[in-house]
C-alpha cells in the first residue's frame, strides 16, 4: 500500500479594515490558482517562521505597509482536494502606508456588508460570513 502525501500549506491572512467598515481586497491574477476571485492580503509562512511575522513580511511585500498591530482573529481548515490549507487569520489594527499591489495585482477596498462569499475561493467563505456577522453585531 502507497501512501499518498498531499501538500499542505500554511498561508497568514491579513483583515485589514477602515473606518468605514471596508476591508484591503485583491483579485487573484491570471495564472494563479483561483484566478480572478477575490482574497484577503497575505501569504504562504515560511518555515519556521512566526505567523506574525509571516503576516508582516507577505503585507509589506504584497501591499507596501508596514503593519504596527495585529491580532489573531480566527484559524481555518479547507482542503482542496489536491492540497489542504490552514488560513492564519489576524485583523490588523494599526499599519503605515497607503496600500498597493505591489505584485501587480489589482487591491482596493470593499464595504464588508457588500462582500460576497462566491467571490472568494472556498476556503475563505467561513472568514467572509465571520466578518459580515461581526459587522452587523458591532
Amino acid at each position: 500500500m502507497v501512501s499518498e502525501k498531499r501538500k499542505h500549506q500554511h498561508v497568514v491572512v491579513g483583515v485589514i479594515v477602515n473606518g468605514h467598515s471596508q476591508c484591503v481586497l485583491s483579485e487573484r491574477r491570471a495564472g494563479s490558482a483561483h484566478a480572478g476571485c477575490l482574497e484577503f492580503p497575505g501569504g504562504k509562512s515560511e518555515p519556521f517562521e512566526q505567523a506574525y511575522d509571516a503576516l508582516c513580511r507577505e503585507l509589506r511585500e504584497e501591499l507596501g505597509i508596514c503593519v504596527e498591530a495585529a491580532e489573531p482573529f480566527m484559524t481555518l481548515e479547507h482542503d482542496y482536494g489536491s492540497y489542504a490549507v490552514t488560513l492564519d487569520v489576524w485583523q490588523v489594527s494599526a499599519f503605515s502606508g497607503d496600500p498597493k499591489g505591489c505584485e501587480g495585482q489589482h487591491v482596493f477596498w470593499q464595504s464588508i456588508k457588500d462582500l460576497d462569499p462566491n467571490r472568494f475561493p472556498a476556503g475563505n467563505v467561513t472568514l467572509v460570513q465571520a466578518l459580515k456577522e461581526s459587522l452587523c453585531t458591532s
